[in-house]
């Protein structure tokens, strides 16, 4: 999930794209039209013994399928199908800006899609942040009994403060208000037919940081670009993102100092925990936008394989 700036929130971020199993069959060229799709996919028949499912992935605010590239070579290497979405058929965008209701209504064509290539009854859901927030949405409204799991890592479960902080200037919209604290699809209820999963960030800068002496007394000036003290000296292996490093530092800083001390630079620990019906599985020490990297895949894969309930 990415924020795009003028003051630079950022969610995630959509790199160049890798392309596994037979994404060209699926992916058509529809000059103005705004329909989901499979960019990249593995889809084979279920297995025999019915206990692996296809996987849907679905990308965060501001981001692309590319986010999924490391998932989607260890998905392969399970032998597990999978499915990563675009809200979109056209090649210059993947809808990294769209709410949650029009991604909600548009996921129902892609869990048939899948069902019906790998002749499964169900599938399972992995979403990274807003993405989540667009399944929950789907659920809810649906009703559905097609979808076993529902993963969520680093989903924003009751909205972002951050957002509530920066909304004014955030121009990938609508989506930026479906991270506000109080908007509609953090309400979104639970489908009694469907289980719930969570995965954490906690994670904090690089050693060598500090929080300024003055954001204690007020979190706010945390977003003076202009304020070299958010520069990081290094890079750490758990945020490598560098383009966003900076942005996830003042994200730590402003979360910690306004109470939430346990967060991934971007959202809340409360806030992916709040769901009052779900399950934490665990959690990484990496940054927000680093969380689909193979330590979430790992804390995953047994209840992608089937092994864990």
């Amino acid at each position: 999930m990415m924020i795009t700036v003028v003051l630079l929130l950022a969610f995630g971020s959509a790199s160049s794209f890798l392309a596994f199993g037979s994404a060209s069959s699926f992916f058509k060229f529809a000059k103005g039209q705004q329909q989901p799709t499979c960019f990249n996919e593995t889809i084979q028949r279920q297995s025999s013994n019915g206990t692996i499912l296809p996987v849907i992935l679905l990308h965060g605010y501001d981001e692309g399928p590319s986010v999924w590239s490391t998932w989607e070579g260890l998905l392969q290497g399970h032998h597990i199908p999978f499915c990563t979405v675009s809200f979109s058929q056209t090649s210059q965008s993947f809808d990294q800006c769209g709410s949650a209701a029009d991604h909600a209504r548009e996921l129902g064509s892609i869990i048939n899609l899948v069902k019906n290539k790998t002749q499964s009854t169900q599938v399972n859901i992995v979403a990274h942040s807003k993405g989540g927030l667009d399944a929950r949405v789907y659920l809810d409204n649906s009703h559905t009994k097609d979808v076993a799991k529902l993963i969520m890592i680093g989903t924003p479960n009751a909205g972002d403060p951050i957002e509530d902080q920066l909304n004014l200037v955030d121009q990938c919209t609508p989506a930026a208000d479906d991270l506000k604290t109080d908007a509609a699809d953090t309400m979104a209820r639970e489908n009694n037919h469907t289980q719930y999963y969570t995965i954490v960030g906690n994670w904090s800068p690089p050693a060598t940081f500090s929080i300024p002496y003055y954001v204690w007394f007020n979190p706010d000036l945390s977003w003076n670009l202009f304020d070299q003290s958010f520069s990081p000296t290094t890079i750490p292996p758990n945020c490598p993102q560098q383009k966003w490093l900076e942005f996830e530092i003042r994200g730590y800083t402003f979360l910690t100092v306004v109470g939430f001390t346990n967060n991934d630079g971007i959202v809340p620990r409360e806030s992916v925990l709040s769901l009052p019906n779900s399950t934490n599985i665990g959690s990484t020490d990496d940054c927000h936008t680093n969380l689909l990297s193979e330590k979430s895949f790992s804390v995953a894969e047994p209840y992608l394989l089937g092994s864990r309930r």
